[in-house]
């Protein structure tokens, strides 16, 4: 292993430097999925180029790890004997246990492809560990330890990690409400580790034990739905047969505890996992059947990988078209996992019946979903070495030769050729003929009204037959299309009939609406009627749409509230505040503008405006006698500004200017000497904002308080910012008109506080 001994020797900054570029480079190759041994010889090349000093533990453990990517264990030993010793050495006192730890740890993981090397580094970690009090042990450090055992093949000392960690968290009071949980948690840790080892009659015993735990637990321990199918997932490898009970106690806890479309997502998840084991248990048939109810896409899922589970029992059981047509599905809709998937069996596929060689395709899905493969970033790779667009029409031809006239068929080659050559007077006729098959209506729909804008004029084509959605997340996809992405694609100056073209969004958002709520209560639908987030989504722009198109509060307001209820987010709880407001509910405006202040605060809101409300807030506590509250509001107003910088300052300046000081006037009149105070303190900076408004209400403050030459500048300062107005609105009239009205009391109150006797001045 000969480095450059002549470069100079990295340390510090330029160390820390070199380790970013190569672990970059290093997550690069992985993501490339190149050779091992490549990946190890690049490692390696990058490593001899100099010789280093790491000085600081983070240092010592990130180019011990790259040693070991390259395939040198023994130099990432030297690392830590050499400059990981000398790291340990130079830390305070109270350093020095958690940083041998960490030296010891990263020594495991360095020789974790050799058991007989890791085995005697591991057995030194754990015992440094376990001799640690529980107040300098960690969660973290027993996990990391046991998970480097089980990687290494040292099951017993895995095994022995699971019970330091599970001592460990006996010692920790706050986590009394998680007893149960932790007892399952460690058993399951156990039971894998078994079932690793080969040692199923332990695993089994171990998974029971599990079941055990949570059965047993004591009222007041912290187990939720989540923890169950959690254990239930376990139980799929470990005791299959124990999984329906754990679905039916699932289901059992969700329709105590959930609203609808949460029960109806639990069902989903469960009816996955019942699929799951019943195929671990062999009933192939039965695992089939049950899949179709945990088939919908769910806000938790990170992919589809679901599908691809099914598509391969599918074949498993011989139902060859039905695993082509769920193949294509995947693929058309570009779904992550099943997508990638189904194009390594369609080629299999192919491979095997030598449809490419002209003999014909068991079902034209195949060749299909290859074609169609090849027009998408993610499944491009199909291709190969050959020229797309021969690829592609390749596929396609051997596709249409089945002699099986697939709406598909037309789908693909309709999108094709508006992707590939705008051609839309040829696309349409294909898309309209494709969408006679519900599963084809995802993205054929909004280019249907593409080709129909294109060659006719949007407003002609919007007199053409409705075309229908078969689920819920296609028509909002529909609805979100016409209203953000048509316009777009159009030529520019072409003509827009706004409210039509709002109408025909609005109507695929309430499809989409009825679909997905009717799925919720049944359970019947397709792919995408299962997302919940999509759902309150949906709802939220639909409520906009309601308000802006139709002034309907109500029916905005219960939209809002059932996104909340779904998937709750910070627009949904302004929805609810603005909708009350505008009904005239000012005491639900006043709950509903707490909850979203308190909602922004906890999950963070980018749009955030609290001026933009709390102005009517201080007016609402004025009215109901509430004024003992308008400085918890007032703090907030401020909590907010003080967080803004100064582009976003310069943003909402003019309506924190007026919400000031409208608050501080609504204030004044329950807590007056405050008011003024912070009044006084603001006001030069107030008045030199140049806000009409915002001066009139300080003018109206200080005339309410008897301080009226003061308060005869300032109206004369908002009619003269009001001056500088080129082209007054109506409220710029307004304005001036209380400007006026507040100057002529304030005129009639000194003339009547004058004595008798000095009338004429």
């Amino acid at each position: 292993m000969p480095i450059d001994t002549h470069s100079s020797v990295l340390s510090a900054g330029a160390l820390e430097a070199f380790l970013d570029d190569t672990e970059e480079a290093l997550d690069e190759q992985f993501q490339s999925e190149l050779a091992p041994a490549l990946i190890q010889d690049n490692v390696r090349d990058a490593l001899q180029r100099h010789p280093y000093r790491a000085d600081t533990l983070a240092s010592v453990r990130r180019l011990a790890r790259l040693w070991r990517h390259a395939g040198e264990p023994d130099a990432a030993l030297q690392v830590l004997d050499g400059d990981g010793q000398a790291v340990l050495a130079a830390v305070p006192d109270d350093e020095r246990e958690v940083t041998q730890l960490a030296l010891a740890l990263t020594r495991v993981e360095v020789l974790g492809d050799s058991p007989e090397r890791a085995l005697p580094a591991a057995e030194a970690a754990y015992a440094l560990l376990h001799g640690m009090a529980h107040g300098a042990q960690s969660q973290e450090a027993w996990d990391y330890l046991g998970s480097l055992a089980g990687r290494a093949g040292l099951f017993e000392l895995e095994r022995r990690c699971a019970a330091g960690r599970h001592d460990y968290q006996r010692a920790q009071a706050a986590r009394a409400p998680y007893r149960a949980y932790d007892k399952a948690h460690t058993a399951l840790w156990r039971a894998h580790s078994y079932a690793r080892e080969g040692a199923a009659t332990q695993a089994q015993a171990a998974a029971a034990a599990a079941i055990k735990a949570f059965h047993d637990a004591e009222p007041g321990q912290d187990l939720d739905v989540n923890d169950w199918l959690y254990l239930g997932d376990s139980m799929v490898t470990l005791l299959p047969e124990s999984v329906a009970a754990i679905v039916e106690r699932v289901q059992a806890m969700a329709a105590e505890t959930m609203p609808l479309p949460h029960r109806r997502e639990i069902a989903v998840r469960a009816a996955r996992l019942q699929a799951r084991a019943l195929h671990r248990q062999g009933a192939l048939a039965e695992a089939l059947e049950t899949a179709r109810g945990g088939r919908y896409v769910l806000g938790c899922d990170e992919n589809d990988a679901f599908s691809a589970l099914v598509l391969d029992w599918l074949l498993e059981a011989g139902q060859q078209s039905k695993a082509a047509a769920l193949a294509f599905e995947c693929v058309f809709n570009e779904r992550p996992v099943s997508s990638d998937h189904a194009c390594r069996v369609a080629l299999a596929q192919l491979a095997d019946d030598g449809s490419r060689s002209g003999t014909g395709a068991s079902s034209p899905y195949w060749p299909l979903l290859l074609a169609w493969a090849s027009t998408v970033e993610a499944t491009a790779w199909v291709v190969g070495d050959e020229d797309p667009a021969a690829f592609f029409k390749a596929h396609l031809q051997v596709a249409r030769a089945g002699g099986v006239a697939l709406p598909a068929i037309d789908a693909v080659e309709g999108l094709y050729l508006i992707d590939s050559a705008h051609d839309y007077a040829a696309a349409l006729p294909l898309l309209e003929s494709a969408v006679r098959d519900p599963a084809l209506t995802s993205t054929v729909v909004s280019n249907i009204w593409l080709c129909r804008m294109q060659l006719h004029g949007v407003e002609r084509a919007l007199q053409m037959p409705f075309v229908d959605t078969a689920c819920a997340g296609w028509s909002y996809n529909a609805g979100v299309t016409l209203e953000y992405g048509t316009r777009d694609a159009l030529a520019p100056g072409s003509a827009w009939p706004e409210d039509a073209v709002q109408a025909l969004a609005t109507r695929y958002y309430e499809r989409g609406l009825a679909q997905f709520e009717r799925f919720f209560e049944t359970g019947q639908g397709m792919y995408r009627d299962g997302g919940v987030h999509p759902y309150s989504m949906l709802c939220n722009n639909l409520a906009i749409d309601y308000v802006r198109h139709k002034s309907d509060y109500r029916g905005a307001l219960a939209l809002h509230r059932k996104g909340i209820e779904a998937s709750p987010f910070a627009e949904h709880y302004e929805g609810v505040m603005r909708c009350l407001l505008r009904l005239e509910d000012e005491t639900g405006f006043l709950d509903a503008a707490d909850q979203l202040w308190q909602y922004a605060a906890r999950y963070g809101y980018s749009r955030h405006s609290p001026a933009g409300y709390i102005i009517d807030v201080a007016k609402c506590l004025h009215r109901h006698e509430r004024g003992q509250e308008i400085p918890v509001w007032l703090e907030r107003l401020e909590t907010w500004w003080d967080s803004l910088d100064e582009e976003e300052r310069a943003e909402h300046a003019g309506r924190y200017w007026d919400t000031l000081s409208v608050t501080l006037y609504c204030m004044g009149y329950t807590q007056e000497t405050a008011a003024l105070a912070r009044l006084d303190a603001v006001l030069p900076a107030l008045c030199a904002a140049g806000e009409p408004m915002a001066t009139r209400m300080a003018a109206n403050s200080l005339s309410r308080a008897g301080q009226h030459e003061r308060a005869l500048a300032l109206y004369r300062q908002a009619l003269a910012q009001l001056d500088q107005v080129e082209q007054p609105d109506p409220w710029h009239v307004e304005q001036r008109t209380q400007a006026l009205s507040g100057m002529a009391d304030c005129e009639q109150a000194m003339r009547a506080s004058r004595p008798w006797w000095r009338f004429w001045k």
